[in-house]
């Protein structure tokens, strides 16, 4: 497992927790050649499909002890991605998992990755629900 940049997507990490989470909601995969780091885009993700199943979204990811940290980021990214109505306590609860992120903690500190945790923290900040928005880094 490895990443191969700084992005929030940018990883096997977050792909891995893509998948866990589509599977918990049993949104099927597309396969396709795109993007690695818009690979959400390769299942049936939609707006209506992730505000129904938020809450067991929620649950799976408590649940979990590994990537509980990337998860809660990853969905950050299907929230802004697919424009979906989110309370101020899951954004929040996003955002300060983001803000934990072993990159910009401890001994890594890498700058990359920071600017790509500020970026999805600033969108969330600002999100609207039913507007799409798509992360840079």
């Amino acid at each position: 497992m490895g990443w191969w940049s700084e992005s929030i997507m940018g990883g096997d990490s977050p792909l891995d927790s893509l998948g866990f989470i589509a599977d918990e909601i049993n949104v099927k995969f597309m396969y396709d050649e795109t993007d690695d780091e818009k690979d959400f885009l390769l299942y049936n993700f939609s707006r209506k499909v992730i505000e129904k199943n938020l809450n067991k979204i929620i649950k799976y990811i408590e649940k979990r002890t590994y990537l509980q940290n990337i998860s809660y980021q990853v969905l950050g990214v299907l929230i802004l991605y697919y424009g979906v109505k989110v309370s101020k306590k899951i954004r929040d609860k996003i955002i300060d998992e983001a803000l934990i992120d072993e990159w910009l903690v401890g001994n890594m500190n890498n700058e990359d990755r920071k600017l790509a945790i500020y970026e999805l923290r600033d969108a969330l900040l600002n999100h609207k629900a039913g507007i799409r928005t798509e992360l840079k880094k």
